[in-house]
């Protein structure tokens, strides 16, 4: 038979989606009887096939024949209905060698062929089975296989009976669960500010193409840059670097990316360990809205050359501010506890003007700096003081105040001096400070001479030597 019937190497399977109403399928590899068939049929739209029953559901036909056959649905297929064939040869032997009796070589030959379609069959299955690799001992079904359980492994390498329809049924909620719990993670991720980091930060507006330096930095392709000081702002934003044009980065390459995007620059000359932060609100356009970054300090606030800042600031060491802050009326900063402690006021023109000392939230003490008329060498207002204030808050009375235009100091108010002090100063500046006796304190250069009196805790004024108990009296 192999004359005329040679067995080629063929997989003896066939897989057909079927048009509206077709019955009739090729069968495209040989096969010795009709039985030898065998056909299934998955219903379009469903995932289980169904086996189809021979001379019942379909016939089979072209049985012996080299170049294969055919079988043909009793009932029409669906469109879309998936039909599959296969052949399954039946394991018969159908010669014998008796003992003195003829040799057939027509059915010996056939018998061979039979031989070689199982032989082709088994390969069919054989390649489709799971096997572990060679060198390795195949895996054992531990415990008892259970109808409908399905086989998993073990921590060793074996099958046992895992779950079955009903176990994945009632998983199947939790899976839903678990999947929206992580879409929704996935959407916050999205949302949260945090970019990573780009290698560098520009410094003034730069062509937006080719490997560059930036900033100190030499860019390579594939590094990430923030671009922030672009001429036409609409340019700016975080890009991957490149031999040709630039592209945004993937996590900022729309607006609602960038609405409070925060970037860290790690390298540069004067952006190094800085971070960034995106301060255009949505509604923007890319390409078409401007985008400003601003530097960030620590806890929430941005530094630039002229910012605002607000609420409590914690500086960590080693941070660097910027060369001009400009602070509201009333910058403060508070004690753990929560009350204000100490509390600066500025000139209209951005200067500091007053320094207060606070105890419990009430102003106990001022330093008035002057303004920035100082700096233009004006006398107008130009003089510092020292300021006191009573228990709630309420002005009192100047205590020292110094004049910048005639270089005077001015105290104000009771001076009580101690018993075994004397002190001695002239327009302004102190001559000497030191212990009291019959004699008191001599200034030279003036003739004036300071004695305390200990029993009367008054103090003396001489000139030339002479006491001069009648002019003035400080006690």
């Amino acid at each position: 038979m192999s004359v005329v019937f040679p067995i080629q190497d063929k997989p003896r399977y066939a897989k057909y989606t079927a048009t509206a109403d077709q019955t009739l399928f090729a069968i495209p590899f040989e096969f010795q009887q009709n039985r030898d068939i065998k056909v299934q049929k998955t219903l379009a739209g469903e995932i289980a096939p169904a086996a189809l029953v021979q001379v019942m559901d379909y016939t089979v036909a072209g049985a012996g024949v080299f170049e294969g056959g055919s079988f043909t649905l009793t009932v029409p297929a669906a469109v879309g209905d998936v039909l599959e064939v296969w052949g399954e040869a039946v394991l018969d032997r159908i010669t014998s060698v008796v003992q003195a009796g003829k040799f057939k070589a027509a059915a010996h030959d056939t018998e061979h062929d039979r031989h070689r379609i199982i032989q082709q069959e088994l390969k069919r299955e054989n390649e489709r089975a799971v096997r572990g690799p060679l060198g390795y001992a195949a895996p054992e079904i531990k415990g008892t296989p259970t109808e409908g359980k399905a086989l998993v492994y073990d921590a060793d390498g074996n099958l046992i009976p895992g779950p079955d329809a009903g176990d994945i049924a009632a998983a199947q909620p939790s899976a839903a669960a678990a999947a929206a719990s992580a879409a929704e993670a996935a959407g916050y991720v999205a949302q949260l500010a945090w970019r990573m980091s780009c290698r560098a930060a520009t410094i003034s507006n730069i062509t937006l193409s080719g490997e560059q330096t930036v900033d100190g930095v030499v860019l390579v392709t594939g590094n990430r840059c923030l671009v922030k000081n672009q001429a036409a702002a609409e340019d700016n934003g975080i890009y991957i670097v490149d031999g040709g044009a630039w592209a945004r980065a993937s996590d900022a390459d729309a607006w609602d990316k960038l609405v409070s995007a925060v970037t860290v620059a790690e390298q540069g000359t004067a952006n190094a360990d800085t971070i960034w932060i995106c301060t255009s609100d949505q509604g923007g356009t890319l390409g078409t809205t401007g985008l400003t970054w601003q530097q960030k300090l620590a806890n929430g606030v941005v530094a630039s050359d002229d910012t605002t800042f607000s609420g409590n600031i914690t500086l960590s060491n080693g941070l660097t501010l910027p060369v001009l802050i400009t602070v509201p009326q009333n910058f403060t900063f508070n004690n753990p506890g929560g009350s204000t402690e100490l509390q600066i006021n500025k000139a209209g023109s951005g200067f500091l003007a007053r320094l207060w000392g606070l105890a419990n939230n009430v102003r106990r003490w001022a330093f008035d700096l002057g303004d920035s008329t100082v700096e233009g060498g004006s006398n107008t207002g130009s003089d510092a003081a020292l300021k006191a204030y009573d228990d709630f808050g309420a002005f009192l009375h100047d205590v020292v105040k110094f004049r910048r235009h005639n270089r005077q100091t001015l105290l104000y108010g009771e001076l009580t001096f101690p018993n075994d002090n004397i002190i001695a100063w002239n327009n302004g500046s102190v001559l000497a400070v030191g212990s009291g006796s019959p004699n008191g304190v001599v200034d030279a250069r003036a003739g004036i001479y300071f004695q305390v009196d200990g029993g009367a805790n008054m103090l003396w004024a001489k000139t030339n030597n002479v006491l001069n108990n009648t002019g003035w009296v400080v006690k």
